[in-house]
C-alpha cells in the first residue's frame, strides 16, 4: 500500500536535444528522501504508463540543486527517451509520497487515450456506440443512425435519456436506433445514476431550449436564460453526462440565439478544456427540409477524429411547395375551422404594434416557419392550411404532414395522438439536417478508421503507448 501523498503536481513534458524532459521542482522532495544530492533510479512501466522514482544509496541519478534567495530547493531532471512512453508535450501527474515518487499520464489524456482506443476497437467490431439525453421521440436519434450509414459507419444505440413517458414508450416501439440491448431510461438528466450509462463513442443531446428561446426569455421574463427554474441548469447535468459517458464524438444542439448564454460557453470551455476540439454552426432548411427552422449545432471531437462542416451536403431534396405534402382533406372535413379568436389577437397584435401574424397558406406555399411542440394548442403564429373555398376556415396539420414537412419518417409519429404526435415533431428536428450532421460525423470517424499504422484496430496492440496514442494523433488527419 502507497504511502499518503504529500503533493501533486500537474506537469507537461518538454524537450531537450530530442529527447522528453521532466523537472521536478520541490521542497516537498524532501518528504520523499529526495534531498539535494540524493540517489534514486527511475522505473519505467510503459505497460502502466507509469514511472516510479526509487530513493536509494546505490541509485543511478542524483537530485539537483536549484538555488533561491529564500534557499536552495531540489531539482529532479528526467531528460531521456524512456519518457517517450508519454509523448512530448503530454501531461502528467507526479505524486510525492514518503516511500518515493510516482509520475503517470494526466487523468485528462489518459481519457483522451481511451476515446480513441473503445472507438478503433468499435469500428473493428463493425458498430460504434451511440447514446443520447433528451430524446424526445427518437427523431434524431433515428437521423443521426441514418446519417451513420450513409458514411459506411454502423453504429448501435446504448442508451437513450428521455423524462416523458409518453415518447419513451414511441421511441422504443418506433425509433430504428433503438434495439432490445438499448438502455431506456425514463427519469430527468439530473436525477439519473451517471455510473449507470455505459460509455459511448458518440453522444447525442438537445439541452430543452425553453430559457434560451426568444419566446422563452420573453413568456418567463428572464434577463438570462440560466434564471429558467426548471431548464436554466440543465447544462451542468449535461457536463456531468459528458463526463460520465466520456464520448469521442460530442453533439449538441439547440436555437441559435444558445450561442450567446453563458451555458454556451461553459459548455465550449469545459470540453475544451477536456481535450475536444468545438466547432458550431447555424444550420438550416437547405440540407433537405421544407420547414423553416434554423438550429444551432455543436461537434466537440477527440483528437484524431477529424469532423468538418465543409462535409455537410443536402441529405435529400426539399419539396418545392406544400401542395406535395398535404393530405387529401376535402373542403368539408371538420377540422377545417373558423379561428375567429385569433384573428381578433393579430387584429390587437398589430394595433399594439406587435409583430405576431398568423401564418395561414395555401399548397403553393414554398416554406413555412418553425412548427412548436405546443403546435396542437392552435397558436396564432403557426402555420395553418387555408381552406378552399372558405377564406374563414383554415386547419392545423395533420401529424403525418408535420413529419413531412420536418422530412422525418411518417412511421415516428404514426399511431399516436395527434397532441403526442405534435409534441415530438414539434421539439424535434429537422429529419434531413441531422442525417446530414451524421453523415458528416461519420466521415470523420472514416478518417480516423483510415489510419490503423498509429492505432491499430486489433487492440490491445503491441504497443499502446500514450506516445503512439497521443504524440501522433495529429497524423490521423493526413
Amino acid at each position: 500500500m502507497h504511502a499518503q501523498v504529500s503533493k501533486l503536481l500537474y506537469l507537461t513534458i518538454g524537450e531537450n536535444k530530442g529527447a522528453p524532459r521532466l523537472f521536478i521542482e520541490s521542497d516537498r522532495l524532501r518528504a520523499a528522501g529526495l534531498d539535494v544530492g540524493a540517489r534514486y533510479t527511475p522505473v519505467y512501466d510503459a505497460d502502466a504508463k507509469r514511472v516510479n522514482l526509487i530513493v536509494s544509496d546505490e541509485g543511478d541519478r542524483i537530485v539537483c540543486r536549484r538555488k533561491r534567495a529564500d534557499g536552495d530547493v531540489p531539482l529532479i531532471d528526467i531528460n531521456n527517451q524512456q519518457l517517450g512512453m508519454f509523448g512530448t508535450g503530454a501531461r502528467v501527474v507526479v505524486a510525492i509520497r514518503a516511500d518515493g515518487i510516482e509520475i503517470e499520464l494526466h487523468h485528462h489524456t489518459q481519457r483522451e487515450v481511451e476515446r480513441v482506443e473503445r472507438l478503433l476497437q468499435e469500428l473493428a467490431a463493425g458498430q460504434v456506440s451511440t447514446g443520447e439525453v433528451c430524446a424526445g421521440g427518437g427523431v434524431m436519434a433515428e437521423a443521426l443512425h441514418v446519417g451513420l450509414a450513409r458514411a459506411g459507419v454502423s453504429s448501435k444505440m446504448r442508451f437513450a435519456v428521455e423524462m416523458e413517458p409518453d415518447y419513451v414508450g414511441s421511441l422504443n416501439k418506433r425509433c430504428a436506433a433503438v434495439t432490445a440491448d438499448t438502455l431506456l431510461v425514463q427519469g430527468s438528466m439530473q436525477e439519473i445514476d451517471l455510473s449507470r450509462l455505459p460509455k459511448v463513442s458518440v453522444l447525442a443531446s438537445g439541452i430543452p431550449c425553453t430559457g434560451a428561446s426568444l419566446s422563452g426569455r420573453a413568456k418567463n421574463k428572464l434577463s438570462r436564460p440560466e434564471d429558467h427554474a426548471t431548464a436554466g441548469h440543465l447544462f451542468v447535468h449535461f457536463l456531468r453526462i459528458v463526463e460520465a459517458v466520456n464520448p469521442t464524438v460530442c453533439l449538441l444542439e439547440n436555437v441559435p440565439s444558445y450561442a450567446n448564454t453563458v451555458s454556451f460557453a461553459v459548455i465550449t470551455s469545459c470540453l475544451r478544456e477536456w481535450g475536444y476540439t468545438v466547432e458550431h454552426r447555424v444550420l438550416d432548411r437547405s440540407l433537405g427540409a421544407f420547414e423553416d427552422r434554423q438550429r444551432l449545432v455543436m461537434v466537440a471531437t477527440t483528437k484524431g477524429v477529424d469532423v468538418r462542416f465543409e462535409d455537410l451536403v443536402p441529405a435529400a431534396t426539399a419539396p418545392k411547395t406544400l401542395g406535395e405534402l398535404l393530405e387529401d382533406i376535402p373542403a368539408d372535413d371538420p377540422r377545417f375551422k373558423r379561428y375567429d379568436y385569433l384573428k381578433a389577437k393579430e387584429v390587437r397584435d398589430i394595433e399594439a404594434g406587435k409583430g405576431f401574424r398568423q401564418q395561414i397558406v395555401g399548397p403553393d406555399a414554398t416554406s413555412c416557419g418553425t412548427i412548436g411542440r405546443g403546435y396542437a394548442k392552435v397558436r396564432s403564429t403557426e402555420i395553418r392550411v387555408a381552406c378552399p373555398g372558405d377564406p374563414n376556415k383554415s386547419r392545423l396539420l395533420t401529424p403525418a404532414e408535420h413529419a413531412r414537412v420536418k422530412g422525418a419518417p411518417e412511421r415516428l409519429v404514426a399511431g399516436l395522438c395527434d397532441t403526442t404526435a405534435h409534441e415530438i415533431l414539434g421539439q424535434g428536428v429537422l429529419f434531413p439536417m441531422f442525417v446530414a450532421v451524421g453523415r458528416m460525423i461519420g466521415n470523420g470517424i472514416q478518417r480516423l478508421r483510415s489510419a490503423p499504422k498509429i492505432l491499430p484496430p486489433q487492440l490491445p496492440p503491441v504497443d499502446l503507448s500514450p506516445r503512439a496514442a497521443l504524440g501522433q494523433l495529429s497524423l490521423f488527419a493526413a
